[in-house]
């Protein structure tokens, strides 16, 4: 059973003493979930806390490479090859996405500084070889609304799609149970961790 953790400050700081331990190498934080859970919000939140408590960071959103509205499994597959290069000293390349035009881009290389801490966000970011993993949960209708808000009409015809590939992704690997921590993001924050 995870440990109920009750504040964004305890999250805050139990990444900040996690970030310490990788000073040669980038510290990969990954932020996983499904669509409208807040993965975006709060990766930016923690880039806010990271940087004012003096590490430099980045954040990649794997959102970036979904190959359009059937991509999801391919993009976790390329994450997971992705992470380990960046672990071993590596560079972040990857294919990215034209939304508007539905078509792949790139390569894109994407250099990430030793001692730096990127936030990996997006459905899948826990697949990859990371050191540290939250998984994002709301309910699915806060999800949808958020998502659909956010997105506007362009994502409603595709809402069932994309949550589809989700929970195929989800029995497959069980993302949302090999995390180190689960953030439920509706209402009161609440927390929990292993």
């Amino acid at each position: 059973m995870p440990q109920s953790v009750d504040s964004r400050s305890t999250l805050m700081q139990r990444l900040e003493n996690q970030v310490t331990l990788y000073p040669a190498r980038p510290f990969l934080l990954a932020l996983d979930g499904r669509s409208g859970a807040g993965k975006t919000t709060l990766a930016g939140q923690l880039a806010d806390f990271l940087k004012a408590a003096g590490f430099q960071t980045a954040t990649f959103h794997l959102e970036d490479t979904y190959q359009g509205w059937w991509g999801l499994s391919q993009a976790v597959s390329a994450w997971e090859k992705n992470s380990a290069e960046l672990k071993a000293g590596g560079q972040l390349t990857f294919t990215g996405w034209d939304w508007e035009t539905s078509r792949p881009t790139g390569p894109h290389i994407r250099a990430v500084l030793p001692r730096s801490v990127l936030i990996i966000e997006g459905v899948g970011a826990s697949a990859g070889s990371v050191d540290f993993s939250c998984w994002v949960e709301a309910p699915t209708l806060t999800r949808k609304h958020r998502a659909l808000t956010r997105d506007g009409e362009t994502y409603r015809p595709w809402w069932n799609t994309w949550a589809e590939q989700e929970e195929e992704l989800l029995a497959q690997r069980r993302l949302d149970q090999k995390v180190d921590l689960v953030f439920f993001n509706e209402g009161e924050v609440t927390l929990q961790s292993k």
